[in-house]
């Protein structure tokens, strides 16, 4: 028969130990804690989205933003209510499968709540990029010299799809050549 001597935990091995233990019994306390902030975010992204306009003007990505900040409000929300499953109270084994199973349950909708949320904000930032990238290719207007009276002609600036300006200069006794 042999015998095993063990020695007696240190200070620092009883602080930890005791430390994870904590940590494991505040999880379930910090996911809902995080899930509440989810929510409140959420909501003011869903308010500020809608009440501003100029914050996606393209009707199709605003839908989908408005409908990617709603879905992490219902997600954050329905994670924050209490887990459901029955457990006996009796039994250890049983009662850390209920937790594990419950934080599991809370740590799927904060993360899922917490990705539609930047998807919501990788839409804007599309938005954005278009509207930046749009700018940097506008051309620099092509003028076109049309004849219309014989002392007149219209000089036309053609801009982007749907915007013309046209004006109107007097001859002034040259020729239409020196106004090309």
């Amino acid at each position: 028969m042999t015998t095993q001597q063990g020695q007696q935990p240190t200070e620092e091995e009883i602080f930890y130990t005791t430390w994870g233990q904590e940590t494991v019994k505040n999880n379930i306390t910090l996911c809902n804690d995080i899930l509440k902030q989810v929510i409140t975010i959420s909501s003011v992204l869903l308010g500020v989205s809608i009440i501003y306009d100029h914050i996606v003007s393209s009707e199709t990505l605003k839908i989908f933003v408005l409908l990617s900040f709603f879905v992490s409000l219902i997600v954050a929300f329905c994670g924050l209510l209490p887990y459901e499953n029955k457990v006996r109270l009796d039994t250890p084994d049983d009662i850390k499968a209920h937790k594990s199973q419950a934080l599991k349950h809370k740590r799927q909708h904060l993360w899922v709540s917490a990705m539609t949320i930047v998807v919501g904000f990788a839409l804007i930032l599309v938005e954005l990029l278009i509207k930046t990238c749009d700018c940097h290719l506008e051309r620099k207007p092509e003028r076109k010299i049309v004849p219309s009276q014989k002392s007149r002609f219209l000089v036309q600036d053609s801009f982007e799809v749907h915007q013309t300006l046209v004006f109107e200069i007097k001859l002034c006794g040259k020729s239409p050549d020196a106004f090309k």
